[in-house]
C-alpha cells in the first residue's frame, strides 16, 4: 500500500479545477505507471497482482471571499470548545454557556445546517460517539466556516461537506485476477474497500466495520464460499471479535 499526498495539496492551494491539480494528477499517474511496468516485468508477479485506486475523500471549489459563513461573530462571546474545519464545526459549551444557548447562535446562519447530536443524519455516521460535539454545522457546499477572526484567503478547495453530494465522492478503479471487469461506471462504497480486499486475500476475521462484503460481490471474480462469507459477516458485524 501507498499514498500519494498530490492531487490534494494542490487541490486545496488551487482549487480542484486548476492546472495545477491536472499537473499534479499526471505525476501521481506516472507513479502508478511506474509500478504497473515493474509488476509486468517481474515473471512471479505478472499477471498476480490485484490492484486497487482510489481516493480517500473528493474536494470542491471553494469562494473564501464571498462564500464564508460567519460563525465567530455569532459565537465569540459564549464559551466553548471547537472542533472545526473548513465545512463544518462542532460546539462543546464551557463555562455556564449551554448546549441551547449554541445551537441557538448558530441557527439561522444562511448555508449552514445546524444539528443537535441526536439529530445528525444517519449517513453521516457520525454521532454515536462520545467524541462528537452535542452542536454540530455543516455548511453547504462551497461555502467555508469562518470559526475565528481568521480567514480562508489562500483556500480555493476544500472537502468534508454532507457525503451525499457528488463533489464528496471519491474515485475507484480496480484491476487483476480477481477483479470483475465491469461495463461503464458502477457504484462502490468506499467502505467496503477494506472487505473487498480482504475477499480477495481470503481473510474471514475482521475486525468490526462499516463496510458490507455482501456489496463487494459483483465485483469479485469468484464469489467466496458461504462458509467464508457466513464467517466474515459475523466478524464485520461485531457478533465475534478477532
Amino acid at each position: 500500500m501507498f499514498y500519494f499526498y498530490e492531487p490534494d495539496k494542490s487541490g486545496h492551494k488551487y482549487g480542484p479545477d486548476s492546472k495545477e491539480v491536472l499537473d499534479a494528477i499526471e505525476l501521481a499517474n506516472d507513479g502508478i505507471a511506474y509500478l504497473l511496468q515493474r509488476i509486468e516485468e517481474t515473471p512471479s508477479l505478472k499477471g498476480k497482482i490485484n490492484v486497487v485506486v482510489s481516493s480517500d475523500h473528493g474536494m470542491t471549489q471553494v469562494d473564501p471571499v464571498n462564500k464564508v459563513i460567519d460563525v465567530y461573530s455569532k459565537i465569540k462571546d459564549l464559551s466553548y470548545i471547537a472542533d472545526t474545519s473548513a465545512a463544518s464545526i462542532g460546539l462543546w459549551p464551557q463555562d455556564g454557556t449551554t448546549i441551547e444557548e449554541l445551537h441557538n447562535a448558530l441557527a439561522g446562519l444562511p448555508h449552514l445546517s445546524v444539528y443537535y447530536k441526536h439529530e445528525i443524519p444517519e449517513r453521516y455516521h457520525f454521532k454515536n460517539n462520545r467524541r462528537i460535539a452535542p452542536v454540530f454545522g455543516i455548511a453547504d457546499l462551497g461555502y467555508l466556516v469562518k470559526y475565528s477572526p481568521k480567514d480562508y484567503s489562500n483556500l480555493y478547495g476544500t472537502h468534508g461537506y454532507d457525503n451525499a453530494e457528488s463533489d464528496m465522492h471519491p474515485f475507484l478503479v480496480a484491476f487483476g485476477p480477481d477483479v470483475k471487469k465491469m461495463e461503464g461506471i458502477q457504484k462502490f462504497f468506499q467502505i467496503d474497500i477494506y472487505p473487498y480486499i480482504c475477499a480477495m486475500l481470503g481473510l474471514d476475521r475482521p475486525n468490526r466495520i462499516d463496510g458490507r462484503i455482501s456489496r463487494t460481490l459483483p465485483f469479485l471474480v469468484n464469489k467466496p464460499s458461504d462458509e467464508f462469507l457466513n464467517q466474515f459477516q459475523l466478524y464485520e458485524m461485531g457478533v465475534l471479535v478477532s
